[in-house]
């Protein structure tokens, strides 16, 4: 049990790093969109090229798709962190109780770890 804690407190600090990435990436592509998009209005509205104004507009929405593909993977990733959180705080839980249990005088605790296991087992599917 504490060996699977480590690696929950390991991937949950991977994960809190792989959303400040995701989150990061998706602010610079939609930034960098809206500048090809502001960029393709002046030259339009300058008289420039047309077929330019039209490049840079069609490459701010494909960045702007790509944005929003950051963002959907943050949310993503968002998720997943709060399941894992869930889970990392629930084996903090037994681990606690298991400590308690192991400070009673010896003849509570089989009752005791009897107790813990039904409500383990009770609330699997609950977390």
């Amino acid at each position: 049990m504490f060996e699977n804690l480590k690696e929950l407190k390991e991937f949950y600090v991977i994960c809190k790093q792989q959303i400040r990435k995701s989150f990061s990436a998706a602010m610079f592509s939609c930034f960098a969109g809206f500048v090809l998009f502001v960029f393709a209005v002046i030259i339009f509205l300058l008289g420039g090229n047309n077929s330019a104004s039209l490049m840079a507009g069609l490459s701010g929405t494909i960045v702007e798709i790509v944005s929003g593909l950051y963002f959907w993977m943050y949310r993503e990733t968002s998720k997943q962190l709060g399941k894992y959180h869930k889970r990392l705080e629930a084996t903090e839980k037994y681990l606690i109780a298991l400590q308690i249990i192991e400070m009673l005088p010896e003849g509570n605790r089989n009752e005791q770890y009897g107790k813990l296991i039904d409500y383990i087992f009770e609330n699997v599917n609950k977390q």
